[in-house]
């Protein structure tokens, strides 16, 4: 399975985004790396984003435009690099060093719009690749001269197009007390007086898989109490899929905003905790309990 998935496509204003979660529990460690470049004809950058949970902070590394390249199935950003066999990443404040034994791979685009989001008034042009959904790391993280050796699991996503949607919510994760994983994503369109929104999530539990995607027969229902809980409720003809999520500690992150230019800010949480529950016909086929799971949520509930 190729770390690229599709060809890429550097016509200007356009952005690529590889986001990798790193996760040991056994030394609490939960890290997410963005990799990406933007051909935004303003501020063409390539950049590595690295975001550490037990420290709360976020730090953006930006590279010159050049210094972005693709050789086989390796990307580079100088001497950084991200392939289906390791990462490597050196910068002022991290080295990382790590090989990956891939589990699971979805071979598909997760997260297309509808075809109705064409129109460029409203077109939200990001798509969303599930590299992979399941991966083991394992290597080691020098940071502050203190070397940490890593032994955990995570996973691989590509985002790419023009710009994040406006509003959305984001949920991935593949720690629970069950063997799954989860994977949801939702946009909202304003068209007039209508909301339009498009919506796609794949549960994968004991090697099944669920898929639940925006159709004539599948509802949607969210729910917000406060900012800290979230409650989605997906129905498609007799199964139901629920999740409840309780968000932790946020950070804040930079992502594409219009014309793929690197200056929107975005909270961004790692380590919420929910329960998942799948339904059919009323009968409860497994609930499970969550943890390090990734939001993001811009959602104007």
């Amino acid at each position: 399975m190729s770390i690229l998935q599709t060809e890429i496509n550097l016509s200007k204003n356009r952005f690529y985004n590889w986001s990798l979660r790193i996760i040991d529990e056994k030394i609490n460690m939960n890290l997410s790396i963005s990799f990406g470049i933007t051909t935004n004809e303003m501020d063409p950058i390539s950049y590595i984003q690295i975001v550490e949970v037990e420290k709360g902070t976020s730090t953006f590394y930006k590279y010159d435009y050049n210094d972005f390249s693709v050789s086989y199935d390796t990307i580079f950003i100088g001497e950084n690099y991200i392939s289906d066999e390791g990462i490597y990443i050196k910068t002022s404040d991290f080295e990382i060093n790590l090989a990956i034994d891939s589990e699971f791979a979805i071979r598909k685009s997760f997260f297309k719009p509808r075809l109705i989001w064409r129109i460029k008034r409203i077109y939200n042009n990001m798509k969303t690749d599930i590299i992979f959904s399941k991966i083991n790391y394992k290597g080691q993280m020098i940071y502050q001269n203190k070397t940490e050796y890593i032994n955990g699991t995570g996973s691989i996503l590509k985002n790419y197009g023009s710009n994040y949607p406006k509003e959305f919510i984001m949920i991935t994760g593949n720690h629970f007390n069950k063997e799954m994983s989860i994977y949801f994503m939702m946009t909202l369109t304003k068209l007039r007086k209508q909301k339009i929104r498009t919506y796609s999530a794949l549960l994968r539990h004991n090697g099944k898989e669920y898929w639940f995607k925006s159709s004539f027969f599948t509802r949607v229902k969210i729910k917000a109490i406060g900012k800290t809980q979230l409650t989605i409720r997906i129905k498609r003809n007799r199964y139901k899929l629920i999740f409840n999520i309780n968000t932790l500690d946020s950070v804040k992150i930079k992502i594409p905003n219009i014309n793929a230019n690197i200056n929107r800010d975005l909270e961004k949480s790692l380590n919420s905790i929910g329960t998942i529950t799948l339904y059919k016909s009323n009968k409860i086929i497994f609930d499970t309990l969550g943890r390090n799971i990734e939001l993001e949520n811009t959602y104007d509930i």
